[in-house]
């Protein structure tokens, strides 16, 4: 047998490490090369995935859109709770358009306030700081006079207030400061409040008009609606007016709240009365 030397073992030993370091290589590689096609295969399967997914939810959201039509039964049920819903609201309408009939019928029913019991009422202006007024329970409607002064007023004319041949009240009266200034025109010489009505005045010691000072002001109570009120311009021509018997008066059934004047001391400088109406 053939004796191997140290230096053959050697290169013997060194060969063998040799093969043994490429074929580690070799696997190394190998391995590298299959974590690779792994992590590869791996992203496509994900990306497929997520390709995947994505159509599944177009095709839920496209289901989701789509109205779906309900099956006949259920179409039958809708149509017929439409039905009753549409048949209850023509009858709460019905029933809401009979009430607004039966209000107005109401309404049109109520018969309107007019004079009653109407008295021409002689009344003394020549007196100094004195009232003078219509009877209780009776309101202001005309001014009888014969010249352009207090003096020369002579009568007052007062009429009740009644509906449906009842008297209403006027009470709860007040005292309104009248202010007609001879050198500046005024509309506020009226009473103040809803349904308040002049019922007389207070003159103080002198005969032009800024010596009326104040009014009696009445509440009519128990009136059926809210007045309707407007500014009578035709007391313009009658308070200018100094014919003996002259009438300034309102209107048929109206009541007087106040009065507009221009500047100056004479009747003549009243040019409308404020005067409200209950038609019913």
């Amino acid at each position: 047998m053939k004796q191997v030397t140290a230096d053959e073992h050697a290169a013997k030993n060194t060969k063998a490490a040799k093969r043994a370091a490429h074929r580690a290589a070799i696997e190394m590689r190998k391995k590298k090369i299959a974590r690779k096609r792994k992590a590869a295969a791996d992203a496509k399967a994900l990306k497929e995935k997520q390709k995947a997914n994505e159509g599944i939810l177009k095709r839920k959201q496209k289901t989701l859109n789509k109205p779906s039509a309900p099956p006949k039964k259920q179409q039958k049920k809708q149509s017929q709770a439409q039905t009753e819903k549409d048949a209850a609201a023509a009858v709460a309408n019905a029933a809401k358009n009979a009430v607004k009939k039966i209000k107005k019928a109401m309404k049109e029913d109520v018969p309107p306030v007019v004079w009653a019991g109407c008295k021409k009422i002689k009344v003394n202006f020549m007196q100094k700081n004195q009232w003078q007024v219509c009877p209780p329970n009776m309101l202001l409607t005309a001014i009888h006079h014969s010249g352009q002064t207090l003096n020369k007023v002579s009568h007052i004319t007062c009429c009740k207030a009644s509906q449906n041949k009842k008297t209403l009240s006027a009470s709860s009266c007040t005292v309104k400061s009248l202010k007609f200034d001879p050198k500046v025109g005024s509309n506020s010489n009226v009473c103040s409040g809803a349904n308040n009505f002049m019922a007389g005045f207070y003159k103080t010691g002198c005969t032009t008009l800024n010596c009326l000072t104040k009014a009696k002001c009445c509440k009519l109570k128990g009136t059926p609606s809210k007045a309707s009120c407007s500014w009578n311009t035709a007391w313009q021509q009658t308070m200018a007016a100094t014919k003996k018997g002259t009438k300034s008066s309102a209107n048929s059934d109206s009541f007087i709240v106040g009065f507009k004047n221009t500047p100056g001391t004479k009747l003549a400088a009243v040019i409308a009365a404020r005067e409200c109406a209950f038609s019913g």
